[in-house]
């Protein structure tokens, strides 16, 4: 139920996605520019411009900083969320068969895949779901269904 209870405050998120020309024109008019702007006049102007000039490479070189890092922060997430779908879920839910054999007409062993067994111990606490957690063989004493794979001898008396 993801819909809101009737009462319930409803958060919305804006994020800011700035175009390229935003981000050139706030390094190109940043707040230190301007105040040095201000301070302009006609003996001092060659100094300011170097200044003025320094600040705006030294945001150009932030802002292409801040980018790389953004998308190699991008990359590593996608990498890891990669992993996990190819590396745990897809051998969490791997295909198995239960394969049966019968060597008497009265006893049937049941081999369970090993592997899924550990995976079961490793999700779930052996403790409280004994339960979900298979044997490595199972015997019953009942004879073979007929409708199982394998053959049926039946009780000849």
């Amino acid at each position: 139920d993801y819909l809101p209870k009737s009462g319930e405050e409803i958060i919305h998120l804006k994020v800011w996605c700035p175009s390229k020309f935003q981000l050139n024109l706030a390094c190109l008019l940043s707040p230190a520019n301007l105040f040095i702007h201000y301070y302009f006049t006609y003996t001092n102007w060659y100094s300011l411009s170097a200044l003025n000039l320094a600040i705006i490479l030294q945001n150009l070189l932030l802002k292409t900083q801040f980018e790389q890092l953004i998308k190699d922060k991008q990359l590593i997430h996608s990498q890891l969320i990669n992993e996990y779908n190819v590396k745990f879920v897809n051998n969490l839910f791997k295909r198995t068969e239960v394969k049966s054999t019968q060597t008497d007409s009265d006893l049937i062993e049941f081999e369970v895949d090993k592997e899924l067994d550990k995976r079961r111990e490793q999700l779930h606490n052996t403790e409280n779901c004994e339960h979900l957690v298979s044997a490595k063989k199972y015997k019953s004493k009942s004879p073979l269904n007929p409708f199982q794979t394998g053959r049926y001898y039946p009780n000849i008396s």
